[in-house]
């Protein structure tokens, strides 16, 4: 492909009813102007007329990264993989796997002043024409929608399940989890160290309630990726304020401070991206032991009943110190099949793939001192497995978001939750939650995300994830059964303020989810 050339027209091909010829002009014109040409319209009009305004704005709307990045993103082992299958599609005029074509074309786009968009990308394509094959793009496309109408009928069945089922009495006598308490903290920024990743100081945050007169549970809070230990900075208050000590960590290779200098332009080494995939569970191991040599008498700790609540990678953190396994043959198999796979979805499940990186995992990741886990948004369905998952005997709290596009709930968090044998298990949906409703209002991790990702105001999540995980921890850490009765689906439904929803679920199965997805209703 000759440096300079531009897309000037997309050939969709449909053997054997022959080529659809668009030209880019004519998609410009749609975008900015909303008018079809005639050749565009037979295309248009599939598009159903409420989102064909979402479809322009879509078409314009960018983000400003550094060419530097694109370029390092676009190369990442992730990032190969992507666009090799995205290339499967959206080929070159000379019907090649576009994946290289389209490589250089988001890279050019960046450095257009107007920033990455899909109109520039086309534009920047170095090609005079973007082949599509449109039977396989078609498949695709059906593909994508089956995924999305299987998961909102699993939704569907559970919003009924949890809206019939009969939850304990709301205790009239403890006070509401979803509530700030009475406790003051103090704060303290300590450090740690985690051997496998040198000798390097890694901080941590601690809040520590005023007042306690006994050793009292501690909660390690697990940042996902691209985030920090302030995250959840919203979350750590509220539980110091209900007496809890807790610990935000850091974790070295995946939080904000390592994306900040690739975002800069910074190289990253891709290879200890696998590596800390076994050390976030280690840095949790290894900050409990310095805590439990470290901290004085007068911060009240508990360093044997620990809770651990972990969001995205975090969330799989947590599930691993809960002591899910990790069976290499399983995912190699799952990886295999999944690769070229262009009907699997499951952005994560790229991610996951990359612990095949680590020649094996030598050190025993559960953690005794963990008594009950929280994993919001977790991956893990590909690293754990069925047999992996099923090796959690502690009381686990698993939260998904309808509209998680990075971790697609039906993938990986209910059939998940079906695999779960302890029987202190609970399933709470936010339906219409994202990937960033969980997060600090304002929060996404240093990567710039659209606003339609980001989905309705996250403080109106706040209530419901404050709830249900202070109730969790109190029933299962403090322990105080009595807390139980705000697991139920009464208290919890009623924490949702619209246009979210809450269903806590206790028992579901791989039958229930087939049977939602053969003949439920596609939303709740």
């Amino acid at each position: 492909m000759a440096p300079g050339l531009a897309a000037e027209s997309i050939t969709i091909a449909f053997p054997p009813l022959g080529n659809f010829v668009l030209t880019v002009k004519d998609i410009e014109t749609f975008a900015k102007e909303g008018s079809p040409s005639p050749a565009l319209e037979r295309f248009v009009r599939l598009v159903p007329q409420e989102n064909q305004e979402q479809l322009r704005e879509a078409l314009q709307e960018s983000m400003q990264l550094s060419p530097k990045t694109v370029e390092e993103a676009v190369n990442s082992p992730l990032g190969i993989a992507l666009f090799n299958r995205i290339g499967q599609v959206l080929r070159t005029a000379d019907n090649q796997n576009g994946s290289v074509a389209l490589k250089q074309a988001f890279v050019t786009a960046a450095k257009n002043p107007a920033g990455i968009s899909i109109l520039n990308v086309i534009r920047a394509f170095p090609s005079p024409t973007i082949q599509v094959e449109g039977q396989l793009g078609f498949r695709t496309l059906q593909g994508f929608v089956r995924v999305t109408e299987n998961q909102n009928r699993v939704v569907a069945a559970l919003a009924k399940t949890a809206n019939a089922s009969r939850s304990l009495p709301i205790p009239s006598n403890l006070p509401n989890p979803a509530q700030n308490g009475s406790f003051t903290w103090d704060k303290k920024s300590i450090t740690f160290v985690n051997p496998n990743r040198g000798n390097q100081p890694i901080p941590a945050e601690l809040y520590l309630p005023k007042g306690l007169t006994q050793p009292t549970p501690l909660i390690v809070i697990s940042h996902g990726l691209a985030s920090d230990r302030f995250t959840f900075t919203y979350l750590a208050e509220h539980f110091a304020s209900q007496g809890f000590p807790v610990a935000a960590i850091t974790h070295p290779g995946s939080d904000s401070q390592r994306f900040k200098f690739f975002l800069s332009g910074t190289e990253i080494d891709y290879r200890i991206i696998p590596s800390d995939l076994v050390n976030r569970p280690l840095d949790i191991k290894y900050f409990l032991d310095t805590l439990s040599k470290t901290a004085t008498p007068d911060w009240q700790i508990n360093v044997n009943q620990v809770g651990v609540l972990g969001h995205s990678m975090g969330g799989y953190t947590a599930l691993a110190v809960a002591g899910a396994g990790i069976d290499r043959t399983s995912i190699q198999k799952e990886c295999n099949r999944i690769r070229d796979d262009l009907n699997s979805f499951n952005i994560s499940a790229l991610l996951q793939c990359r612990i095949l990186g680590v020649p094996s995992v030598s050190e025993q990741l559960r953690d005794e001192r963990v008594k009950a886990v929280v994993a919001i948004n977790p991956i893990g369905s590909v690293i754990f497995g069925q047999a992996g998952i099923s090796q959690i005997k502690i009381p686990t709290l698993i939260v998904a978001g309808s509209e998680d596009i990075f971790a697609p709930p039906l993938d990986e968090q209910f059939i998940p939750f079906t695999w779960l044998t302890t029987p202190d298990k609970y399933l709470a949906v936010i339906n219409l939650g994202t990937h960033f409703s969980v997060l600090q209002p304002g929060e996404t991790g240093v990567f710039p995300v659209p606003n339609d990702l980001i989905g309705p105001d996250p403080t109106k999540a706040k209530p419901m994830v404050k709830g249900i995980t202070s109730a969790f921890f109190q029933t299962y850490i403090t322990p105080n059964p009595e807390f139980q009765g705000f697991l139920g689906q009464k208290f919890a439904g009623g924490l949702a303020t619209n246009p979210f929803s809450l269903y806590m679920i206790r028992e579901l199965t791989q039958a229930q989810i087939n049977a939602a997805i053969a003949g439920g209703p596609a939303r709740p």
